[in-house]
């Protein structure tokens, strides 16, 4: 798999070096990630006229300032190429979340 992703609005674009085929994910609101929350997005897969196709991924704050408890949910029976980076990206951006919560800040 090859491929690059834009942190800021969480496109995502990969290649399928096995097949050659072209994958690109990208959510429908552009803001996902925030320096005090944990981070919340639904992905679609983008059809070969730019149209958003079948939701593939999502996630869920279930208890807020609870980092340990985002919720991923997939459509897919198991993950797939498609999953594996966003996948990578949510786990990062929850750990930021985390370091936010566990840091002592007086000004809170």
């Amino acid at each position: 798999m090859r491929g690059y992703f834009i942190l800021d609005d969480l496109s995502i674009y990969l290649n399928d070096t096995r097949t050659n085929t072209e994958i690109e994910v990208r959510p429908v609101d552009k803001e996902w990630l925030y320096p005090n929350d944990a981070p919340s997005f639904s992905l679609y897969e983008v059809r070969p006229n730019g149209q958003l196709g079948d939701m593939i991924m999502t996630s869920a704050v279930t208890k807020r300032g609870h980092p340990e408890a985002l919720k991923i949910c997939l459509q897919a029976p198991a993950p797939t190429l498609e999953v594996i980076v966003p996948l990578g990206l949510a786990l990062w951006a929850e750990d930021r979340f985390a370091t936010y919560c566990y840091t002592p800040n007086v000004y809170r």
